[in-house]
């Protein structure tokens, strides 16, 4: 079975430091969440960076800074109570880490962009084991290589996003959005057909109709149905929305009004 050689778990910047010393020659890779299979390469000097997951936000800024083994669940905890989003990705179990570093497409990118699109500034341990800042006025050559480029230039320690308000639009409680998941189920809907419309009907919606296809282990495709805007607005979305499958209509009875952080990690 594949497995590193080694695994450390850093608590700190210092001891990231020292562990970037220390592994040297070594091949090494870094854990964020654990989410993928592919942070944990054979016979590499691992750094587990779970130990590192705190997170602060900066209301005032409208940023909020993730040590490097947060998961997108814990950011969302602290962002929670504020109406605030970031983003990330779409599940809460995935590490920011990897996520962020290889672009990052979430729940806000048609409204805002990617998570790299998003990010301010980040601390990295680089090869020699110096700590340095990366954004737009330092290192700014590792700041445009930081977001998509991957994880080969350092270990990233913590992250510094912008936050944006959601939900709350006319007709809505603060933090709620018109969401919900809508399936097509097998024996009335084509796959094929429900992925190629769902493709095509998607370029020519507005910022705030934010959806996703998912196909549930292979088997029947499920919208999942949010929308930023306006009570009437959401509505009408959602009345258009699957339309045109003949008689057929799929249920829409599980898209309600529901808090955007907790309701959307749910979906």
């Amino acid at each position: 079975k594949e497995w590193p050689s080694v695994i450390a778990m850093p608590t700190s910047v210092d001891e990231v430091q020292s562990v970037v010393k220390m592994a040297a020659g070594e091949k090494v890779a870094v854990l964020s969440g654990g989410h993928s299979p592919m942070c944990m390469p054979d016979g590499a000097f691992l750094i587990n960076m779970r130990k590192m997951n705190k997170v602060l936000l900066d209301p005032a800024a409208m940023v909020v800074k993730a040590e490097g083994g947060a998961k997108i669940g814990e950011v969302d905890a602290v962002l929670k109570p504020h109406n605030f989003a970031v983003p990330l990705g779409t599940h809460p179990d995935t590490g920011i880490g990897g996520l962020t570093l290889g672009g990052g497409i979430g729940w806000l990118t048609p409204r805002v962009g990617l998570a790299a699109d998003n990010l301010v500034s980040a601390e990295v341990v680089v090869a020699d084991g110096s700590l340095v800042t990366a954004s737009a006025d330092s290192h700014a050559d590792l700041y445009w290589a930081l977001r998509g480029g991957g994880g080969n230039f350092g270990v990233v320690v913590s992250f510094t996003y912008k936050v944006f308000a959601v939900g709350g639009a006319e007709g809505f409680e603060p933090g709620h959005v018109l969401a919900g998941t809508v399936p097509f189920l097998p024996d009335a809907f084509d796959r094929k057909t429900v992925i190629e419309k769902w493709g095509a009907e998607s370029l020519s919606t507005s910022a705030d109709n934010v959806q996703m296809l998912l196909l549930v282990l292979g088997g029947p495709c499920v919208a999942v149905f949010t929308h930023h805007g306006t009570m009437e607005v959401a509505q009408k979305a959602l009345e258009a929305h699957a339309t045109g499958y003949g008689e057929t209509m799929p249920p829409k009875d599980g898209v309600k009004p529901m808090p955007w952080n907790a309701g959307v990690q749910t979906l």
